[in-house]
């Protein structure tokens, strides 16, 4: 029996922390998410040009953070000196960015659990990140209470090559497109991953219970409102990996 589905309780799992709280993928956002009582926390993963992991969904600059080119562009040091927060909101101007293993040190003190996204620009970019995570998944002695997902399968591949032991959640590809049972399924079992991340818009009640059929869980994202995170819960899903885990918590708590 798959330990992940459990469709009485639901994972509360914080997209990118908590993000409509904070800037995502910066160190209050994760606090934040920790003092709402989340289950997990959702990070994502890119590099910086020596060779240091550090917390950014986009391997990019720009949008969240600001700063023009790639992250892989620039070294650590000249990462800690940007500006993560103030594009959020001017409160924030004082945020920087996290590394990964600072992300790791929090986790570990708070007690939780933690799905790392490995990102990248392509996919030599991405093995190199799932290599470089690994080594901190051992040096923290985290694979109890941290787990990997990941656009680029050959990266996920390459960890489970590197640590047999490695929970590996897998995003459904192309994660927009109508859901189709037999193909999702053939994509989880391809990595022998037990649960299988999927955006709520694209799944319903009878996908999820397919799914669970399968023995395979569903982690569905990223709801931000009470109206969506609601439906995210009704369908069935096994962890919210939602924007808002103060929400997703009161709703799944409500309900018993």
């Amino acid at each position: 029996m798959n330990k992940w589905i459990r469709q009485d309780k639901p994972l509360v799992i914080a997209h990118r922390g908590n993000s409509v709280c904070a800037p995502e993928n910066t160190m209050s956002a994760y606090r934040k998410a920790i003092e709402d009582k989340a289950d997990m926390l959702e990070a994502d993963v890119n590099i910086s040009k020596d060779g240091v992991l550090v917390m950014a969904h986009d391997y990019y600059l720009g949008r969240t953070i600001a700063a023009k080119g790639l992250i892989s562009d620039y070294t650590l040091a000249e990462l800690s000196q940007m500006d993560a927060g103030s594009l959020f909101h001017p409160d924030f101007s004082s945020e920087r960015i996290p590394t990964c293993e600072d992300t790791i040190k929090l986790v570990k003190e708070a007690g939780i659990q933690v799905c790392f996204e490995i990102k990248g620009g392509e996919t030599k970019q991405a093995i190199c990140i799932a290599e470089k995570l690994m080594a901190l998944f051992k040096k923290y002695d985290a694979f109890d209470w941290a787990c990997i997902s990941t656009y680029f399968p050959e990266a996920a591949a390459q960890a489970r090559k590197i640590a047999p032991q490695l929970l590996i959640t897998r995003e459904r590809l192309p994660d927009d497109s109508p859901f189709v049972l037999e193909d999702a399924i053939a994509q989880a079992q391809l990595l022998n991953s037990p649960i299988l991340l999927a955006d709520f818009t694209t799944v319903n009640y009878e996908d999820v219970c397919a799914l669970h059929e399968a023995d395979i869980a569903v982690w569905s994202w990223s709801p931000r409102t009470e109206k969506e995170t609601l439906k995210a819960i009704e369908i069935g899903s096994d962890g919210i990996i939602g924007d808002d885990p103060a929400l997703t918590r009161r709703l799944i708590d409500a309900m018993g």
